[in-house]
């Protein structure tokens, strides 16, 4: 996922019961900026926003609005991982060994 993508990125929590026609509502009356709104396999609500400034004064419109912040989150930027194929098990645990217990 591209980086912007997740700073803009927006989950309104299942419990948070706020309509979609609220949330439209919301969004059409503060003349914020959506780029797609759906809803995930949790029931959560992700709403993806053109840039940061419009996730935030969304989900400060929200708050105001009664929805509480632990119900409103942002994904966290994920680090990149590499893989090296071919090594095996065995020695990663040989160099375990040896840097626990130097």
């Amino acid at each position: 996922m591209d980086q912007n993508r997740v700073k803009s990125l927006l989950v309104v929590a299942k419990d948070a019961n706020v309509v979609g026609s609220d949330l439209e509502k919301t969004v059409i009356d503060n003349g914020i900026q959506v780029q797609k709104k759906y809803v995930n396999k949790n029931g959560d609500t992700v709403i993806i926003c053109p840039n940061q400034k419009s996730r935030d004064d969304l989900k400060e419109k929200l708050t105001s609005s009664g929805v509480t912040t632990n119900l409103l989150k942002e994904p966290k930027e994920k680090c990149p991982v590499i893989a090296v194929v071919g090594i095996p098990k065995e020695l990663e645990k040989e160099n375990k060994d040896v840097i626990y217990n130097t």
